[in-house]
């Protein structure tokens, strides 16, 4: 039996361990092969929508007759026209919806609009969620990546009384870049997610908090109307003030994985110190389960500084206060990861890191 004998079921098998790059080669060998790569190619697609007019990538013939064989798509939508206050037109909120209409095979969807340059587009994120999970019957993830402008609360309508929509999703996972630490922005972009997903409280998974412009006093908890409780993964960026219980209203006993800043990190150690004299906002079990934690120094200096400070500030109160605590990483020029055991004794071994590109990152093993 020679390749081009090959039953297409194998060539499938085969061309999934090629890179895309590679497939882009294989595709213009021949016609078969370009009818069996295309598919291959197609089932991760991202599609950027400009107004009206829309490009894929990787670029496709046929776009129709590739679609049901999409299992992830991104769609990324960019509109530097519009100016704040002034709504998208109708005709490109159907004109996304039709494109989206294509995809019912989708298995995996992500919405990103963080590229828009004028008013939030709150609006059409609702309608594009709601669609997809009308439209896309075998959808299990959604992904929202969204900016919120300030002062966002009244883009979402609470004169919308449609009950939440049933679907199958398993997870969603959420990245909000926001101008303002103003929590009444995130409560209101939450108190819409949960008015539309069904048991939306239950699915998120991860939360990627990216504030752009902060104060102190910025944080308003007594507007909190909702929880999330199936909460695995935090990231702030940029946070320096505020730990992740400032900024959402979670159950943070269900944390394994927690990224911040170096300030972030100190506020939340004064929190947890505080919960065990029976003051802090923290219930007994946040951040109990926590087993990765990634510290973003919030300061410039060298690496060895930086290494310093995790021997002297960080290890100590992980040791205290993160009992399966296995993996912190510092995020430096690149990303330094420590392997963390656990002495009989409650203190911490950091061992060699095992990524250390482009840093100097020679030392000895630590006990912290």
């Amino acid at each position: 039996m020679s390749i081009t004998t090959l039953p297409n079921e194998t060539l499938l098998e085969i061309f999934d361990y090629l890179s895309k790059g590679d497939l882009a080669h294989v595709v213009l060998v021949q016609r078969r092969w370009m009818q069996i790569g295309t598919i291959c190619l197609c089932k991760e697609l991202e599609v950027r929508m400009k107004g009206t007019t829309s490009t894929c990538s990787p670029a496709l013939m046929g776009i129709e007759a590739c679609s049901p064989h999409v299992r992830f798509l991104k769609l990324r939508v960019f509109n530097d026209s519009y100016q704040r206050g002034v709504a998208l037109p109708t005709d490109h909120i159907w004109s996304i919806n039709q494109h989206l209409q294509l995809f019912s095979h989708v298995k995996s969807f992500a919405y990103d609009d963080r590229g828009h340059a004028g008013t939030s587009l709150s609006s059409v994120l609702w309608k594009v969620v709601k669609h997809s999970i009308v439209s896309m019957v075998n959808l299990l993830s959604l992904e929202i990546l969204h900016k919120i402008d300030s002062g966002a609360q009244g883009i979402y309508p609470e004169e919308d009384t449609i009950p939440p929509l049933k679907h199958r999703l398993k997870d969603i996972r959420i990245t909000l870049r926001t101008y303002s630490g103003h929590t009444h922005d995130i409560n209101a972009f939450f108190k819409r997610l949960f008015k539309t997903v069904e048991n939306a409280e239950n699915l998120v998974s991860s939360v990627d908090l990216d504030i752009l412009a902060q104060g102190r006093s910025l944080v308003d908890r007594s507007r909190w109307n909702y929880k999330l409780r199936a909460l695995q993964s935090v990231i702030l960026n940029r946070v320096k003030h505020y730990s992740p219980a400032n900024l959402i209203s979670a159950d943070f006993s269900k944390l394994t994985s927690l990224s911040l800043t170096t300030g972030s990190f100190e506020v939340l150690i004064t929190q947890i110190e505080a919960r065990a004299q029976g003051g802090s906002c923290l219930s007994p079990d946040d951040f109990n389960n926590l087993e990765v934690l990634c510290v973003m120094p919030s300061f410039e200096s060298s690496w060895r500084m930086y290494r310093y400070y995790l021997d002297t500030k960080v290890l100590p109160q992980v040791a205290r206060w993160f009992p399966k605590i296995r993996e912190i990483r510092i995020e430096c020029l690149d990303i330094g990861i420590f392997p963390i055991s656990h002495n009989g004794d409650g203190t911490l071994v950091v061992g060699t890191p095992y990524t250390s590109v482009g840093l100097d990152l020679e030392h000895t093993p630590h006990t912290g």
